[in-house]
């Protein structure tokens, strides 16, 4: 009894000697035909680098994990694979969301029912559309929005806000142009345009005038660029000006003779050929000025008691021409090490790194030191355009801190610069009770040192140091530098000398 083939209604007639269109083949499949069944598996390609998702992650590296924004931005751009116009984009958005997070909390808040609701990582991916919106005119704001929403669908944490990131980026967009409702309070105004903490902006404007404190707080840093300074052992001026200008970097001269201030194309300058072969450093103008101040010389014995990365300790080992010796104190063994990588990439042989807590006494040391260099721990606020995540860091209970170590280095490192011999005080804060009012306090207990107000490089120190504010100096061709603020004291010989 013959069998009746399964689905047969479905079967129709084909040529003779093919199977019944609808069927499976019987028998062996002929070699040039391909065979039935399911494809062979093709892995996906990866997925194209996500420039938003990268600065998202920086972002929550800072906001959540409480990273250094350098840091973490390097971190994240390291296995990125992201194009060069990419991680400019990313850098953008990290240090931009950064200097404007009060901004733009305050004006997305408006179309969020209940704002205090809203999880961190929504918040964070608030602003970075709410960034692109107000201020990247490169980016449409219909892209801001829905590259922001698509981010907030991948992770399971803010796929439930995604449908009020949509909504409030939306509204945003719609009226970003209508006028602002500022707080009626100037100081809460000025705090909320530009990013600053009321009560530094307070402190700020106490010290050096309501307009200079607003100045200060409205700087950028995409304003800025890098100084560098050649190795006068490895290179002189002229021939890595050339070079320079081979690698097609804009660059004009520096504050200090031997470094220059380059504007444009030196991104990724820390991997730069000659950065690793020593013949050039990173080193701010405020950093190379600081360690001017010292005065090294030939044969002198330095301590630079709190040097690490060991900026200003290659800056004063280069002027001394691999004679005498920098004592390269840092208290942290880690931070000792990038003193010893900076030396060994410069060919310095005068530097000796040394793992110790500067605010303990050594009675070895007591007038054993023509000069010591204290650049002290400090809130770092005169760097806070650059690093703008510094401002949010910054507290007053910390400060208070920080002025009682500063004033420990500063008690235990007197007693180590021999009489005659000089003791510079820095700091890249722009706060007085860290500074004037720190060196002030300083000379009451010490009658035997006395500032040295000579001029440095054209800046002329008041009563009790020189402070500057961050800036850029020059008209034609500016040049940035950060606030600092440096001390150069001197101690008295002993009679007889």
């Amino acid at each position: 009894m013959n069998r009746v083939p399964p689905n047969r209604g479905n079967m129709r007639k084909g040529p003779p000697g093919k199977p019944p269109t609808g069927s499976k083949p019987f028998g062996r499949v002929p070699s040039d035909k391909k065979p039935f069944g399911k494809p062979p598996f093709v892995k996906p390609a990866p997925p194209k680098p996500n420039a938003r998702a990268v600065a998202l992650n920086a972002l929550r590296d800072v906001t959540q994990s409480a990273a250094y924004a350098s840091l973490a931005l390097d971190k994240r751009l390291e296995g990125s694979a992201l194009a060069p116009e990419d991680r400019a984009l990313v850098t953008r958005l990290v240090y931009g969301v950064l200097e404007e997070r009060a901004l733009l909390d305050f004006r997305v808040d408006k179309y969020l029912a209940e704002p205090r609701r809203v999880v961190s990582i929504a918040r964070d991916l608030l602003r970075l559309g709410a960034y692109q919106i107000l201020f990247l005119d490169r980016v449409p704001d219909s892209a801001a929005v829905n590259e922001t929403v698509s981010l907030a669908k991948q992770f399971p944490t803010a796929l439930p806000f995604a449908g009020m990131i949509n909504h409030a980026l939306r509204r945003l967009s719609e009226g970003k142009d209508d006028p602002v409702d500022w707080p009626d309070d100037p100081m809460d105004a000025l705090a909320l345009k530009t990013g600053w903490p009321r009560w530094i902006l307070q402190k700020l404007s106490d010290a050096y005038g309501g307009d200079e404190a607003e100045r200060v707080a409205r700087l950028r840093a995409a304003e800025t660029g890098v100084t560098i300074r050649v190795n006068p052992l490895k290179t002189d001026a002229d021939t890595f000006s050339k070079r320079m200008d081979l690698r097609g970097w804009k660059w004009r001269g520096g504050l200090i003779p031997g470094s220059f201030y380059v504007t444009d194309g030196a991104d990724g300058i820390g991997s730069d050929p000659d950065f690793n072969a020593g013949r050039f450093s990173v080193e701010g103008a405020a950093s190379m000025l600081t360690a001017e101040a010292v005065g090294a010389k030939r044969g002198m014995r330095v301590l630079d008691a709190c040097a690490a990365p060991g900026g200003k300790a290659a800056f004063m080992a280069e002027r001394m021409d691999q004679s005498g010796r920098v004592f390269a104190l840092d208290i942290h063994p880690h931070r000792v090490e990038l003193v010893r990588a900076q030396a060994a990439r410069l060919g310095l042989e005068n530097i000796r790194p040394i793992e110790r807590d500067a605010s303990v006494p050594n009675p070895d040391w007591v007038d054993w030191f023509d000069a010591v260099l204290i650049d002290a721990p400090c809130s770092g606020l005169g760097a806070a355009i650059d690093k703008p995540d510094i401002r949010d860091r910054v507290t007053s209970e910390g400060v208070a801190e920080l002025t009682a170590i500063q004033r420990g280095i500063l008690d235990t490192c007197a007693s180590y610069v021999r009489p005659g011999g000089a003791l510079v005080y820095a700091t890249c804060s722009i706060l007085p009770e860290e500074n004037a009012r720190q060196v002030e306090a300083f000379l009451k207990r010490h009658v035997d040192f006395t500032v040295d107000r000579s001029s440095i490089h054209g800046f002329t120190p008041d009563e009790f140091g020189l402070q500057l504010l961050p800036r850029f100096i020059g008209e034609d061709n500016p040049i940035w530098i950060e606030g600092f603020f440096v001390a150069r004291m001197v101690r008295s010989p002993k009679d007889g000398q």
